[in-house]
């Protein structure tokens, strides 16, 4: 199924297949988590199908999160285990905040349509929210692996001020770019933060050639958007572009 609706952000031309896989995945598999994923996919490819009706339906056979594995399984859990374990789960679930609930609020190309009844405006709005919630999170501004979710969203900010206020858009880029460096050249650590010294950072642990594979295309998200086109020529943009061009050498 996940191979057939591949990408999942747009429609795709084997719907009919996905559709019969998934009814027959519920009709006879007992595995929740097998379950969990058709219902998902189901959902997911009947959305991009503009077909709404049944993509509820789909979605209406899922519990709330309140019912789910994480509430009940750090309950299982005793001290140390179930601090490390509730840690874990408030960085995860900050994720989702950002990735799921207010990603879809603006829109993202590859992920979701903005709401239709919000301004443009708003979504420098929310992405400053966004922000300040991984830095709740993380007080001694020790991201971890959490640098890249922080650079994706000053990246938006980055755009969202071009134009408008050049000065703020190009503090953005500075910042996109200080926690996307960050993220590809950490080493392994501890976290500090109170919320999350429980936790580890394993440090980026791809190769060189993945990660400069990775870099090529933050760095084309960069150089290849016309909204930036106003602050293109000041010295702090060709700045900021150099420190990430460097992790290519």
């Amino acid at each position: 199924m996940d191979a057939l609706n591949y990408p999942s952000w747009m429609p795709s031309d084997n719907f009919e297949e996905i559709v019969q896989i998934g009814e027959r995945l519920l009709a006879e598999s007992t595995d929740a988590q097998i379950r969990s994923g058709a219902i998902y996919t189901l959902c997911n490819a009947c959305v991009m199908k503009k077909d709404i009706e049944n993509a509820k339906k789909y979605a209406d056979m899922m519990p709330s999160y309140i019912y789910s594995k994480e509430i009940l399984y750090g309950r299982c859990l005793f001290g140390e285990e179930r601090l490390k374990y509730r840690q874990n789960c408030i960085v995860e679930f900050i994720r989702t905040i950002y990735s799921i609930f207010i990603q879809d609020l603006y829109g993202v190309a590859g992920i979701g349509n903005p709401c239709d009844c919000l301004p443009k405006s708003y979504t420098a709005k929310i992405c400053e929210f966004a922000l300040g919630l991984f830095k709740l999170l993380y007080p001694d501004s020790d991201y971890g692996d959490d640098e890249r979710w922080v650079a994706a969203i000053c990246n938006v900010l980055t755009n969202q001020y071009s134009g408008d206020d050049n000065n703020k858009s190009l503090y953005y880029l500075e910042e996109t770019v200080n926690h996307y460096v960050k993220y590809y050249t950490q080493s392994k650590f501890k976290h500090t933060s109170f919320t999350v010294d429980r936790l580890t950072c394993p440090g980026f642990t791809g190769s060189k050639d993945v990660m400069q594979r990775c870099v090529a295309q933050d760095l084309s998200a960069i150089e290849d958007v016309q909204d930036l086109e106003p602050i293109r020529n000041d010295a702090r943009y060709a700045v900021a572009v150099g420190k990430l061009k460097a992790l290519l050498k």
